[in-house]
């Protein structure tokens, strides 16, 4: 132990030379910058050794914990500490190499030690559900002075480090990015207030370059949309406004209709034009008419109120050229007290129009 203390010693003392301070933001940035895999790691606690994390008692570890001891956190003046995902640990890492980070572990407001983050790394950006759940298991067992850990699946998963250098800084945005979902045709991404999306949708790039800079009550509003160069998965960006899910009235709203437009009612394609049941066939309105009156008494005004604000949507959609059909509760989210349409995708589209080039 002693001939360890002494070479961890001279470790430090000779990294604190050439240390510098920098935030969580700054740590994570330069792990996916070209300079990262250049990064030095220590792992000081290897998997299955004993750690207190501040306690009395100390448990085995089910990863390896280490630090990066170039780069100091201001919240404990020591190297930015590092946990390598469970079924990663063991390996010889000397350097980042291929790890990166895919989320973080924090302590509670009031423990004494905020701002002290555990970066999650492992290889590729990608960590698996067992490895999750060791993380929550072990974590959770020191629940009065940790958060449950979170786990972002952030950008590093679909993109490589320099290609998601580029895209973030031709979206104007920063920082690693929340994973929201993964589908057939995409990825999503929470940046903030924003929502960046990977998708292999052209007629989503489409209609979605159609619609940038318009707003609307009902209609999440588009910010840019672009094509990545070369052969790619999910070769267009598309950044909107983030928002939040709506309530059971509209998810009821929502799945009746796409409901509907699945059994071939073509509920969907007419809603574009309707301002109330005028605009309906009679099969239609009865159709509604029995929507409505089937739900909780309680939600049958606010359900009423909510067909308006879908059909207001997707009128602006149709007077801009884009008629949009894939009404579903997943697509409708509550912006400002009103429900708005998300995600252009399946749209059809009056003309090409061209999709920015990402440079």
């Amino acid at each position: 132990m002693k001939v360890i203390l002494e070479r961890w010693n001279k470790f430090v003392n000779e990294a604190e030379e050439k240390s510098s301070s920098v935030s969580y933001q700054e740590m994570i940035e330069l792990i996916k910058s070209e300079e990262g895999s250049e990064i030095k790691i220590f792992i000081d606690v290897p998997k299955g050794s004993l750690k207190g994390f501040g306690a009395t008692e100390k448990n085995p570890v089910p990863f390896d914990y280490g630090e990066f001891p170039d780069y100091i956190n201001l919240a404990d003046g020591m190297g930015w500490d590092l946990i390598i995902a469970p079924s990663e640990s063991g390996k010889e890492w000397n350097k980042v190499g291929d790890l990166l980070p895919v989320g973080k572990v924090k302590y509670k407001e009031g423990s004494g030690k905020e701002g002290n983050d555990k970066i999650v790394m492992a290889s590729g950006g990608k960590i698996s559900e067992e490895d999750k759940e060791a993380l929550k298991v072990f974590f959770g067992k020191m629940s009065d002075r940790f958060e449950e850990p979170r786990i972002s699946e952030n950008l590093s998963r679909d993109l490589p480090a320099d290609d998601m250098q580029k895209v973030l800084a031709w979206a104007g945005l920063s920082g690693e990015g929340e994973f929201i979902a993964k589908g057939t045709m995409g990825s999503a991404y929470r940046f903030g207030d924003k929502i960046l999306k990977l998708t292999k949708d052209a007629s989503e790039a489409y209609a979605s370059t159609k619609m940038i800079g318009k707003e609307h009550p009902n209609v999440a509003t588009i910010y840019k949309v672009g094509k990545r160069e070369g052969k790619v998965e999910f070769p267009y960006v598309v950044v909107a406004e983030f928002l939040q899910p709506a309530g059971q009235a509209a998810f009821l709203v929502a799945k009746e209709m796409y409901d509907a437009v699945k059994g071939g009612y073509g509920l969907g394609k007419k809603f574009h034009a309707w301002r109330g049941n005028d605009s309906l066939d009679e099969m239609d309105t009865q159709r509604l008419d029995a929507m409505v009156s089937a739900a909780p008494e309680e939600l049958r005004e606010e359900m009423k109120m909510r067909l308006d604000e879908i059909a207001s949507g997707m009128t602006f959609l149709k007077i801009n050229g884009v008629t949009y059909t894939d009404i579903k509760p997943s697509n409708i989210m509550l912006k400002n007290g009103k429900v708005a349409i998300i995600d252009l995708g399946r749209s059809s589209v009056k003309g090409y129009p061209q999709v920015e080039i990402i440079k």
